[in-house]
Order: structure tokens, then C-alpha cells, then sequence
């Protein structure tokens, strides 16, 4: 599972990069056709926040999966190593949990809005189940990186098995 969760990692990363630079550069031509010739790309609103979904679960993932969510670690480090332990195996167990029944739901919306054949009242008339299957996707990923989690000790932190308290990364 550890190379499963490397390579969707680095996948992450790259999808997660080249859409940034997508959305970076569609807005800035849009702002630059307004600007210059008054003229707008209708389509950028939409495409920009189907994008941002994108980043977003890609961008928590990888935040997820190094570790490095904020978190208010001055009462948990004062618990006993033991305890520790449990609470960050009911911390990844409620996540899988959660991030399962998300999956399984968006699932069944888009399954819903492709059946029904649902369309977008945008000026690209996007089939909606287009841009909803990222949600499932997103979840899929982020329960991926869960298990592995699991499956190697259960912490709540990163690879060294620290997340980054709130008081250290303020100071930075």
C-alpha cells in the first residue's frame, strides 16, 4: 500500500500543479481580454471553480498525508504515549469512516445527475456529472491516504510521526 500512496502522491502533486497553472493562466488572459479589448471569456468563472474543487482535494490530501494539517497539539503531547496512539487510530478510523460515506454519496449524486441527464445553466452547458465525480474521486484519494496511514502505526502526524503544532507554524 506504501507504493500506492507514493505514487498517488506524486500524481496529486503534478495534477494538482498543472491545475494551478491552468487556472492562473485562464484567469489572467480573461483579466488581460477585459482589460485590453473589453472583451470576457464567459467560460472562466466556471471552469476556475470546477478547478479549485480539484485543488482543494488534491492540496488536503497531500496536506493530509504529510502531515502537516494544523492541529492543537499542547494537550494531546501531554497524554501518555499510549493513549496517543489510540486516539490517532479513532482519529483515522472516524476519517475513514467519513470520507467512505462521503464517497459513497457524491457516488450516488453523480450517478443521479448522469442518469438524469443534468446539465449545467452555464454558457458551457457542462454535463454535471462531470465536474461532480471529482468529489468522489477527492474522497477516494483522501481515505486512500487514510488506510495507508493506518496500516503504517496509525499516527496522527506526518512521515516522522509529528504534525506541525499551531504555535510552531504561527512563528514561522
Amino acid at each position: 500500500m506504501n507504493l500506492v500512496s507514493q505514487l498517488l502522491a506524486r500524481l496529486c502533486n503534478a495534477l494538482g500543479g498543472a491545475t494551478l497553472i491552468v487556472m492562473t493562466t485562464i484567469v489572467v488572459v480573461d483579466v488581460c481580454l477585459r482589460t485590453l479589448f473589453n472583451q470576457t471569456l464567459g467560460f472562466v468563472e466556471e471552469i476556475t471553480g470546477y478547478l479549485v474543487v480539484v485543488v482543494t482535494f488534491f492540496g488536503v490530501s497531500i496536506t493530509f498525508r504529510e502531515g502537516a494539517m494544523f492541529r492543537v497539539s499542547f494537550l494531546y503531547e501531554k497524554f501518555p504515549l499510549a493513549l496517543q496512539k489510540a486516539l490517532g487510530i479513532l482519529y483515522l478510523t472516524i476519517t475513514i469512516v467519513f470520507c467512505g460515506t462521503m464517497m459513497w454519496f457524491t457516488s450516488l449524486m453523480v450517478w443521479s445527475s448522469f442518469t438524469r441527464g443534468k446539465i449545467a445553466a452555464t454558457e458551457l452547458q457542462t454535463p454535471i456529472y462531470i465536474p461532480q465525480i471529482l468529489l468522489p474521486v477527492g474522497f477516494l484519494i483522501l481515505l486512500l491516504f487514510a488506510v495507508d496511514r493506518l496500516l503504517h502505526g496509525g499516527s496522527m502526524g506526518g512521515s516522522e510521526g509529528h504534525a506541525v503544532p499551531v504555535d510552531e507554524a504561527a512563528g514561522e
